[in-house]
């Protein structure tokens, strides 16, 4: 999507086709976002049918389930409402983006077979902990840190008032976390 958008950005022509697929795009993306509560629900319901259909002496066993079946619940209502946060900052990104100007955020039914990657949602879902969250702070030391380290001990001899002028290429950047903290630098 950046090199449409740097494409229309520049003056350059995007074909109509190029357009639709970017609005598409984006449109999938933000449906699946709407549709994580309803899928996820969804998930726990087979695994609590599952779970139900097993003889009493097997349940005995994973009597462990249907709490850890609310907790996900609760955490899918959480998820839910973050998604829904980035939805609604989503609206002001069309109306700057040339274009996605035309893309709708507002869907009044998703349904499953609308073919979304609801996995890529988990993904990325998990990529938010791990780069913004206190609960990702170990996990952000264990593979950003080797890198910044190594960033500083190469470049330790640029005085730090001039570092804004040096260029570090960080390709599949993910969520911005290792970039936000190489500029830190």
């Amino acid at each position: 999507m950046e090199n449409a958008e740097q494409a229309a950005k520049t003056g350059v022509e995007i074909s109509p086709e190029a357009k639709k697929a970017e609005v598409e795009h984006f449109e999938q993306v933000i449906k699946a976002f709407a549709f994580y509560h309803q899928h996820g629900l969804n998930v726990i319901r087979k695994a609590e049918l599952s779970y139900q259909r097993l003889p009493v002496s097997h349940q005995a066993i994973l009597n462990h389930l249907p709490d850890k079946a609310d907790k996900q619940k609760q955490a899918i209502a959480v998820n839910q409402g973050f998604l829904g946060t980035i939805v609604e900052h989503a609206k002001s990104f069309i109306c700057t983006s040339q274009l996605l100007h035309d893309a709708n955020t507002h869907f009044d039914a998703v349904h499953s077979e609308d073919g979304l990657d609801m996995d890529k949602i988990r993904c990325t879902l998990r990529q938010f902990m791990r780069d913004w969250s206190e609960e990702g702070a170990n996990e952000r030391v264990q593979c950003y840190k080797p890198i910044t380290d190594a960033l500083e001990a190469y470049y330790s001899h640029y005085p730090f008032d001039q570092r804004y002028r040096l260029k570090v290429l960080l390709p599949g950047a993910g969520l911005g976390r290792l970039a936000y903290n190489v500029a830190k630098l």
